[in-house]
């Protein structure tokens, strides 16, 4: 017992260190991987054989062994095997994190919450900071005052610890100042897909406290998409915001093809591999990259860029462990599904026009994914 609760104590503060470091550019890569390893290194020394009864667990278990399959089989092995690790850390993570739930369900609760809005704010602060007009020493620290798309990925993680807060805190103040901070921190700068993501989440959690019959949802589906057209016509026609759709458009028009180049098992995980393979066998047009010169990196979609790097099969494995989870929380928690599904809208919806799901920054939203849908696990087992 006394080994397990210091156990316990160990990943408090590792899990307390990443949300802490979060923010800064010095740290965060080479930080991250080590921090989040250090809980897979936990997961991996009490995993046991009742884990492959667990849908999640099994499920992306059979996800894994397709990636090492497309490893095996990668253009270039080396980094398909950095990458790899890191594709293989979530699932000892989960591990971990389900281990730590079951010690103290109130108190893990109750602790991700207050860590979900002190990031929240913390992130605030630190892009009011960065957009004062005069340089300071700071913003050479912080990752998002400097670099477009650590900006982007700021908006997916605050969305998500508003996910967090809206479906596990009791207190309506928090919610409604967690909301206020997050729309607040990206009003700073350009996200068009933060806004279109931000709308999805509030109309299912309003589907969730209402708990609509699954004819209501429909209409709550129909409403949002016309309120994301009604949103998309004052942005683009009224406000003149640019969405940089014909940006995007270009990008998919140059990626698409190359699906059917090796559609079954990729090229190799990692987004830099795709551009080191195909864009020194298939240049792109130069009057496009001067439109968008991140036209070569990768196609900026999730689903996409999964197909490029492990094939159709890979990324059906993929959805296939998403689908079979929501289907199982639905089964058994009713409408606590909604949580689960809102941080899957997040991370996969903000990850189809702008790809950072990979590296310490994937790591990071896998986590944040695990810990909502242990959340809901560990809530429901409460009552």
């Amino acid at each position: 017992m006394r080994g397990r609760i210091d156990s316990e104590s160990f990943l408090y503060i590792v899990l307390g260190l990443i949300f802490l470091i979060i923010p800064f550019d010095e740290l965060n890569h080479s930080l991250l991987y080590f921090l989040q390893y250090v809980i897979a290194l936990v997961g991996i020394s009490t995993v046991n054989k009742e884990y492959t009864n667990d849908k999640w667990f099994r499920y992306y278990l059979c996800y894994l062994i397709w990636c090492v399959v497309a490893t095996a089989l990668s253009y270039n092995k080396i980094l398909s095997l950095r990458q790899l690790i890191a594709v293989g850390s979530p699932l000892f993570i989960y591990v971990a994190i389900n281990e730590l739930a079951q010690i103290d369900k109130i108190r893990f609760i109750a602790t991700l919450n207050r860590w979900v809005l002190w990031l929240s704010g913390l992130l605030l602060v630190i892009l009011v900071i960065c957009n004062l007009p005069f340089k300071n020493a700071f913003i050479n620290m912080v990752i998002y005052a400097v670099k477009d798309g650590s900006r982007i990925y700021l908006s997916t993680v605050s969305l998500c610890c508003l996910v967090y807060v809206l479906y596990f805190s009791t207190s309506k103040i928090f919610k409604f100042v967690t909301l206020a901070i997050v729309i607040a921190s990206n009003l700073f700068y350009h996200d068009g897909a933060f806004w279109f993501v931000l709308v999805m989440v509030l109309i299912l959690y309003w589907v969730y406290i209402r708990q609509f019959r699954l004819i209501r949802i429909f209409i709550a589906s129909i409403i949002a998409i016309f309120v994301l057209i009604v949103t998309f016509f004052v942005l683009t026609k009224i406000v003149k915001y640019n969405l940089h759709i014909y940006e995007r458009l270009l990008v998919f028009q140059y990626w698409l093809p190359k699906l059917l180049y090796s559609p079954i098992y990729g090229i190799g995980l990692g987004l830099g591999q795709l551009h080191e393979f195909y864009v020194s066998r298939f240049p792109v047009d130069p009057d496009a990259l001067k439109i968008n010169p991140f036209i070569a990196f990768h196609a900026h979609n999730i689903f996409i860029d999964m197909a490029l790097a492990i094939g159709f099969p890979g990324l059906i494995l993929f959805l296939w462990l998403l689908g079979i989870t929501i289907i199982d929380l639905g089964k058994r928690y009713s409408y606590d599904v909604c949580g689960y599904i809102s941080i899957l809208l997040v991370v996969l919806g903000k990850n189809c026009v702008d790809d950072l799901f990979e590296g310490s920054k994937g790591l990071f939203l896998w986590l944040m994914v695990i810990l909502v849908y242990i959340s809901i696990n560990t809530r429901n087992n409460i009552k």
